[in-house]
């Protein structure tokens, strides 16, 4: 075999390293955002069950409903009412960041949400048309359009 064969095959044999090693990089880093990816959704479940404040809307909405009847569940105060719709921004903002999928999202987190702006009224010391809870309504509307697109899907939802 000549030179100039074996250094063809050399570069090639390179080449294919290279390219496998690419590769390989990719699906770890792939695999290692999809674990970051659950590891935050878990966290924000822990959060949302641990926190007392969100705890608090989120029983008074499950009453509203007819859900739980916790007949002692009093009405949540102003703060409580925004602690809760800032959790939801927070989720907002990261999936805006691509680090939380919104389909995933609206499995595990829409329901309280979207009871929450069914019952919007009753809280009338949060100015809710604000500005200021903008990105709130940004989730809203995003849970909504998810919500949408799964009934027409799946009709009998």
């Amino acid at each position: 075999m000549s030179t100039f064969c074996i250094g063809s095959i050399a570069e090639w044999l390179t080449a294919f390293i290279a390219l496998g090693a690419l590769i390989f990089s990719y699906v770890q880093i792939k695999n290692y955002k999809k674990q970051g990816r659950i590891e935050l959704l878990s966290d924000y479940n822990k959060r949302f069950c641990a926190n007392e404040e969100l705890k608090v809307v989120g029983k008074y909405l499950e009453k509203e409903c007819g859900l739980n009847h916790h007949y002692n569940v009093p009405e949540p105060d102003d703060h409580q009412v925004e602690m809760f719709m800032r959790f939801f921004e927070e989720i907002e903002l990261l999936i805006n960041e691509g680090a939380m999928d919104e389909e995933t999202v609206y499995y595990m987190f829409s329901y309280y949400a979207l009871e929450f702006d069914k019952k919007k009224n009753k809280w009338k010391r949060v100015d809710y048309e604000s500005g200021n809870w903008k990105i709130f309504r940004m989730f809203i509307n995003r849970m909504k359009r998810i919500q949408d697109t799964v009934a027409m899907v799946n009709p009998q939802i």
